[in-house]
């Protein structure tokens, strides 16, 4: 009697959304199918070509819902090309058995840098003094009609979130000589930084604050009007986190009004639509969600998302889990 042949097994599928990172998607085109992209984001989705699919890549604020993972029959894992993972239904992966990994700490230097960027070109009013030269006024205007703001060093500058990225903002403050306070749902005594229990409490302290944690459901406007209107008008708001974390209507009425100075936001509740009550104002500053841009930040996203993949399709366990009761994010 012949041998029976062993029939080989197919190869995984693996599916991206629309802003899984290019660097990432080569990556993982080198070695595995990839199908896709398609916007998860849209109503009802075309997923047609995606049904073996067992891998999903996406990015935390597109994620994947339970109507998304109900139309793919064959998955088991979802890969979120970043650190957060906010847009994933924890639970229904949890009814299906289907593994949440992630990319942690692989951006938070990039996005740190970015933070210390805004706020500094908010405090310094960098965009006001650009116009000024660009508009030809710096020829016939003497002396210069700007305040003299306060600088960084010496300034009270709160931090919203100490995790990876509040962390590493938190170190670059220090080193421009600022003092810096943090809020979070727990004291973390070895950072050696002053807690504020709430975030109210942080913003009536600090001259300027920067909002740096997680978004889950729990802290949705997270900073609002009370928040906003505590910092003061000599101060500064900066967003490297989630847009969800931040109440718009009442930032844009405080920057309008002065009750704030200067706003610098990277995120958005609406991406990419941002509303024209921000964007027609002259003291916030405006980026499309790119503090994580950085060549490095993304070589590195795609290397820990590819040891997600690769861990995953040979049955064993993926390096970077989310972890259960991961929906309250701890920083």
């Amino acid at each position: 009697m012949r041998p029976r042949t062993m029939k080989a097994a197919p190869p995984p599928g693996i599916f991206a959304t629309v802003c899984t990172p290019d660097v990432t998607l080569d990556a993982v085109r080198r070695e595995f199918p990839v199908a896709g992209p398609v916007d998860l984001s849209a109503p009802r989705a075309d997923l047609r070509g995606a049904e073996q699919a067992n891998v999903l890549l996406t990015v935390g604020r597109i994620g994947a819902s339970r109507d998304a993972m109900a139309r793919l029959p064959n998955l088991s894992m979802i890969c979120c090309c970043g650190s957060g993972f906010e847009g994933v239904d924890l639970p229904a992966a949890r009814d299906r058995g289907i593994v949440v990994a992630h990319c942690p700490d692989a951006n938070a230097s990039a996005v740190a840098e970015f933070a210390i960027c805004l706020l500094s070109a908010c405090v310094r009013q960098l965009p006001a003094l650009h116009r000024f030269v660009a508009d030809g006024n710096w020829r016939v205007a003497r002396p210069i009609p700007f305040p003299r703001g306060r600088g960084i060093a010496g300034a009270r500058v709160g931090i919203v979130g100490l995790g990876a990225i509040g962390r590493r903002i938190a170190a670059r403050l220090v080193a421009m000589e600022a003092q810096v306070g943090y809020t979070a749902l727990r004291a973390k005594p070895e950072s050696g930084l002053t807690f504020f229990s709430t975030a109210l409490d942080l913003a009536h302290w600090a001259d300027h604050l920067v909002v740096a944690c997680r978004a889950d459901e729990h802290n949705r406007g997270l900073v609002g009007r009370d928040v906003i209107g505590a910092i003061g008008p000599a101060g500064a708001l900066v967003n490297i986190a989630r847009g969800s974390l931040v109440d718009e209507a009442a930032l844009a009425g405080a920057l309008a009004e002065r009750r704030l100075g200067w706003a610098g936001l990277d995120v958005f509740a609406d991406e990419p639509n941002v509303g024209e009550a921000l964007r027609r104002l002259p003291n916030v500053i405006l980026t499309p969600h790119v503090a994580a841009e950085t060549l490095e930040a993304q070589q590195a996203v795609a290397r820990m998302a590819l040891e997600n993949v690769r861990s995953h399709v040979a049955g064993m366990p993926v390096p970077y889990p989310v972890r259960p009761g991961a929906e309250r994010s701890p920083n």
